[in-house]
């Protein structure tokens, strides 16, 4: 990837970065300046202007602008306010890159703010206040602020809400155009760039749109001229000062936690991604392995909560076994012990030699390398970078950070539903907090300090003695990348519990995976189960070997560790906001209904009552995972490129894995839900109870035809759908913060997916409303002409040329549209797609509801 920084006439600073292989383009414009530079009399107001400078501009208006135009061409965007800066980005098709940058820097440069449009986003924010007062990352940030002394800026509110904002709209659209004004010029912006373009080309674009940001008025410390100058310090955030007081507990519901945060002086973000690729080493003989090893931790997080230009506050996040899950007598105190383990591995650290630091370098570019253009974009910018060698070679940012490590400047924040703490005001939340203690020293035996070194170089996973002769169906398919294995369970066929059991064995072999040049994941991907395995073939063919050993004859340790996995997934997606709760529970459901009645065992029919019709299911807890066979999971495997020695390895290889491996079905076979009986007249419902307060309902409309051209219908249909989707129930009926009509692939099914989260409404209302959604959409269906139809078709593009995929992005996206089992789209098919064969399928869609599959938390 090649890169280019440097300053615009006016002042602006501009990263370039060019990226050949991909097919999509980013933009993102960063701000100096976040909810501590607001004024102290509108809390919220930062917050606030992030939301409306999407709600139109000069030049680009209703439909022409960033909000609408975006998700209408495929693309995605967002924004975000932190602390000390805000951030807008966009990601489209790299042709489309022009437009959405012109879009982007006229929304941020010239924006409407109108009195409208303040009301509106002023009352989603208030929606999005209240969700988040259930949200426990926000309320465990909160209390972290306590750690800190007052006064300072970070302890007042900054969400915003309709109390803090008022009933005044002209003085509070007056203070949007102060801060506006105060804040919005070139010392303070960025414009970054990222697509396929030359940097030629990317150099162009920046200077034509980039040099309409208003030009900053000469100040001290600050130069147009200077590419690396940065804002002087009069210009930063009060500095962050350490209370002598700083061991908390917190009582909020759910899986325990353990957060030890530290105050770090002049942040090099590069460090914070080497310091992640530390923690979450999965090796045998990793921090993580021996915690998991003795039940005492299964996952480890790191957060960034604070960042300004001085300074950043750190979070090192332990999930915490239960007691009873500990594995040896000897300890008393699972957070003690997990304290005394983390402290004796930070010592490590210092012995950590530069063969070791590049090694581990290296794999945090692996892991950067694997994101989508625009989360790399969001990690240069505002995020956690890859850690580079020229960052080692050319600094002590390391060893800075080592020395700004240690236990007597740490944040202690224990985390627990059981925790004996007051009820106080904290960041404008309620949270239940009280002043916790340090625990008492606890000696880490010498078994567990042998075990918990810093893996660098594992023994190589063993070479399998013998292939056998029996093969399995394996899809080949070629590609100009590195060959990548696929595995996934056909039919979304794979319970909670056998998921979990999976990922819990896998995890050692995938540490030893990455740290050999090969990556080994099992993740959940648009509601399927996938399996990837890329690398040498030497360590493709003796991973997939130690696989096969290992699920066939799971240990004891791995069926233990399954088992906490599955009780903490179960346990954070019931915490989650609730319409992701409920998205997570959407490919169960799916298969459900595809299979009719298959997984019967996740499922309880529920009484039936006034708000809870008759037929609703009940989605169950995971079974326990000491009874969970993967003998009888039906497999699809597929390998992207390799030569045909590879894939006769891998087919043979594949025999011994556990489960069936039958013939894929060929493009066309039918994988659509099993038809229900029309008389029911209703969508199937599914109940899946959240400990958010908020109603919330999911309905996705599968496709009725399995075929090409049904299957770009729907999409067009939500391409249409989506504007006045969130026109009518974001900005008119208010109805929450959460809002979403869009094409929607889950578990090997599409359709169109709608989303709605209320704090007023209730779950059946929700219903009612997106079914009056559904019937009122047929008077927009009639009025597209097929010259509108081809012209979005042409806009969402989709027909694409025959391509060899040449990275993991195009290989995953390729394997994504075989999940469906269609033929690839033609033009010839797609132009017998009229208005009048339009408004046909439209009403497959709306006059069907027993093909829907509903969702909901009530």
């Amino acid at each position: 990837m090649h890169a280019a920084q440097y300053r615009l006439a006016n002042g602006l600073l501009v990263n370039l970065r060019q990226d050949p292989g991909a097919t999509q383009a980013s933009a993102l414009v960063h701000l100096s300046a976040g909810s501590l530079h607001e004024p102290e009399a509108w809390p919220g107001l930062a917050h606030l202007l992030e939301h409306v400078l999407f709600a139109g501009s000069e030049r680009f208006q209703g439909e022409e602008r960033l909000m609408a135009w975006t998700p209408a061409r495929g693309g995605r965007l967002n924004a975000t306010t932190q602390a000390a800066s805000t951030a807008w980005f966009v990601e489209v098709a790299a042709p489309d890159l022009p437009d959405a940058t012109a879009r982007l820097v006229d929304m941020l440069q010239r924006p409407l703010l109108t009195t409208e449009a303040i009301r509106q986003e002023a009352a989603a924010i208030d929606a999005e206040y209240r969700m988040l007062a259930q949200h426990r990352e926000t309320l465990s940030e909160a209390a972290l602020s306590k750690a800190f002394a007052a006064p300072h800026p970070l302890h007042r509110f900054h969400v915003g809400s309709q109390t803090h904002f008022g009933q005044d709209l002209p003085a509070l659209r007056q203070a949007l155009r102060a801060y506006h004004q105060q804040f919005f010029h070139t010392a303070r912006l960025t414009l970054w760039l990222q697509g396929p373009q030359s940097l030629a080309e990317l150099r162009q674009l920046a200077a034509t749109w980039g040099g309409e940001f208003q030009q900053a008025t000469p100040q001290a410390g600050w130069s147009a001229a200077d590419s690396t100058a940065r804002l002087p310090p009069s210009a930063w955030p009060p500095a962050l000062v350490l209370r002598p007081e700083r061991q908390f507990r917190l009582q909020l519901p759910g899986a325990e936690r353990l957060q030890f945060s530290f105050l770090i002086a002049s942040p090099e973000p590069q460090t914070f991604s080497l310091l992640q690729e530390l923690l979450g080493d999965t090796a045998s003989h990793s921090l993580l392995a021996t915690l998991r090893a003795h039940g005492l931790c299964d996952e480890i997080d790191l957060l960034e909560p604070y960042r300004s230009d001085a300074q950043a506050v750190i979070s090192v996040v332990f999930h915490l076994c239960d007691s009873a899950d500990v594995k040896s007598e000897a300890v008393a105190s699972v957070p003690a012990a997990v304290e005394a383990l983390f402290g004796h591995w930070l010592k490590l650290l210092s012995s950590l030699t530069a063969q070791q630091l590049h090694h581990y370098a290296a794999l945090s570019c692996r892991r950067f390398a694997r994101l989508s253009s625009l989360d790399r974009l969001r990690a240069q910018a505002f995020g956690l970078p890859p850690a580079t060698e020229e960052m080692l070679a050319q600094s002590d940012a390391w060893p800075d950070l080592l020395r700004q490590l240690r236990p007597e400047t740490m944040t202690r924040l224990h985390i627990s539903a059981d925790a004996v703490a007051e009820s106080v005001t904290v960041q404008g939340f309620m949270l239940n907090l009280s002043a916790g203690r340090a625990p008492e020293k606890l000696l880490v035996p010498d078994t567990w300090a042998e075990n918990a070194g810093l893996t660098f170089a594992d023994s190589p996973l063993p070479v399998p003695p013998s292939l056998p002769a029996e093969r399995v169906p394996l899809s080949h398919f070629p590609a100009l990348c590195a060959p990548v294995l696929l595995l996934n369970p056909i039919n979304g066929g794979l319970s909670a519990a056998q998921a979990a059991l999976t990922d819990a064995v896998l995890q050692t072999i995938s540490g030893a995976c990455r740290h050999q040049g090969g990556e080994l994941h099992f993740e959940r991907r648009q509601g399927s189960w996938l399996l990837r395995l890329s690398g040498s073939q030497a360590l493709m063919l003796a991973a997939l070997n130690e696989m096969n050993n290992r699920l066939r004859a799971p240990a004891a340790a791995d069926i233990a560790l399954g088992e906490r996995l599955a009780r903490r997934a179960a346990q954070q997606q019931r915490g989650d906001i609730a319409v992701r709760a409920l998205l997570a529970a959407l490919p169960l459901a799916i298969t459900h209904q595809r299979q009719a009645g298959s997984h019967a065992d996740a499922f309880t029919p529920v009484s039936s009552g006034a708000d809870r019709p008759a037929g609703t299911l009940l989605l169950n807890e995971p079974a326990p995972l000491s009874a969970i066979s993967l003998s009888a999971v039906g497999w699809e495997a597929t390998l992207y490129g390799g030569d045909k020695a590879l894939y006769l390895a891998l087919s043979r290889l594949l025999s011994r894995f556990p489960g069936q491996f039958p013939f894929p079905q060929p493009p066309g076979a039918s994988q659509a839900p099993a038809e229900l009986k029309a008389e029911a007249q209703e969508a199937a419902r599914y109940l899946f109870p959240t400990k958010s307060p908020d109603a919330a309902v999911l309905l996705f409309c599968p496709l009725a035809e399995h075929d090409a051209v049904c299957l770009a219908a729907w999409q067009l249909i939500a391409a249409f759908a989506e504007p006045p989707f969130f026109q009518q129930f974001r900005m008119e009926k208010q109805t929450g913060y959460v809002v979403s009509c869009r094409f929607h692939q889950s578990a090997g099914a599409a359709g169109v997916l709608f989303a709605l989260q209320s704090a007023t409404f209730t779950a059946e209302q929700l219903y009612w409303e997106i079914g009056e959604f559904i019937a009122g959409m047929a008077d927009v269906i009639c009025q597209i002409t097929t010259e509108a139809l081809q012209e979005k078709a042409r806009t969402l593009r989709l027909v694409e040329g025959e391509t060899l995929p040449e990275n993991l992005d195009a290989v995953l996206s390729a394997w994504q549209k075989q999940q469906l089992t269609l033929p690839v789209l033609t033009q010839e098919m797609l132009n017998s797609l009229t208005s009048a064969r339009l408004r046909r399928y439209y009403q497959q869609l709306a006059e069907a509801p027993w093909r829907w599959i509903r969702i909901s938390n009530q």
